[in-house]
């Protein structure tokens, strides 16, 4: 691809040398430069030329395009842990949404699959914190315009190559709700420039952390109020204040079972408390694992998440 690249450049810079040609070498100083500026107009507009044209990146990176969407996929750099460090670059038309990892009561719940691995332990999808929307008064998580998605590949052996295929199954909205499969490839990826890197990491400081010894930081009540089960979460603001503050809170429940709603927030001189109801999915009693809710955190700049949720 580079030398072909190459070759149509170099098609381009004898077409603009073949222009001041006809211009005498004397007077070539005193050449209007609006009269070059057409000159090299004409050369990218030719469609021979125009395919040179990839700003850095060549068609193995562009996972799909189209007139909503285009996706993008880069092998990164290879951490101090000899880990290696990708990036999904999601690139989204006006007002399109794409789903966080849980897309709250409505939306697309994403998937990746590994189809084909070699040399793979693990791999790790590294969410930065999403925004949230209200559609029809439901809750959801998503991203709007775009999202860069780091996936960090653990390799059963550091330094030697590893290779994997994936599948990955995406939701898009904005009038209407389409879901889309895509294949990932380790295998001829495009390697990210700087600036593609700077935006990795730009995301990597968005994802929340998991925030260990919990009891430490919040408190949890469970009670009746008339026939709703009501979750209680109330935070230390000595220690989630300033660059910590906590602007909102997403509950999920690890097994699927247990959905929330009537989320509200609960604001006193020395307190922060989150509320939500909770609901079982068939209708059921609740019989709750307070170990397998999953409370995240948002702050202005990723946030915090607290796997189970203590008295």
């Amino acid at each position: 691809m580079k030398k072909i690249s190459k070759i149509i450049s170099k098609a381009c810079l004898e077409r603009i040398k073949l222009g001041l040609r006809l211009i005498n070498v004397k007077t070539f100083r005193y050449v209007d430069l609006s009269i070059l500026s057409m000159m090299l107009s004409l050369c990218f507009s030719n469609p021979i030329c125009y395919a040179s044209q990839t700003f850095g990146q060549s068609e193995n990176s562009v996972i799909t395009k189209n007139e909503s969407w285009e996706i993008k996929f880069f092998k990164a750099w290879q951490t101090e842990n000899g880990n290696y460090q990708y990036g999904l670059f999601i690139d989204l038309d006006d007002n399109w949404k794409t789903y966080w990892k849980h897309p709250g009561n409505s939306g697309f719940k994403p998937e990746f699959q590994i189809l084909k691995s070699k040399n793979l332990a693990k791999l790790e999808v590294l969410w930065p914190a999403p925004d949230i929307f209200y559609e029809n008064g439901i809750e959801i998580y998503a991203f709007k315009s775009k999202l860069i998605l780091p996936i960090l590949i653990h390799p059963q052996e550091i330094n030697n190559p590893v290779a994997f295929e994936l599948k990955l199954n995406l939701g898009f909205c904005k009038d209407i709700c389409v879901a889309k499969t895509f294949h990932l490839e380790s295998e001829n990826v495009e390697h990210a420039s700087n600036f593609q890197n700077s935006k990795i990491r730009e995301s990597l400081k968005n994802v929340p952390v998991n925030l260990t010894a919990s009891k430490r930081y919040i408190s949890c009540a469970v009670t009746l109020e008339g026939k709703k089960l009501i979750l209680s979460s109330k935070l230390d603001t000595q220690f989630f204040t300033k660059e910590k503050k906590i602007k909102d809170a997403i509950f999920y429940y690890r097994n699927g079972t247990i959905w929330f709603n009537d989320k509200m927030q609960h604001l006193a001189e020395k307190t922060q408390m989150f509320t939500a109801t909770l609901n079982h999915v068939n209708n059921q009693n609740i019989l709750l694992d307070r170990s397998k809710i999953e409370l995240t955190l948002l702050t202005q700049n990723g946030g915090f998440i607290l796997n189970g949720c203590p008295y």
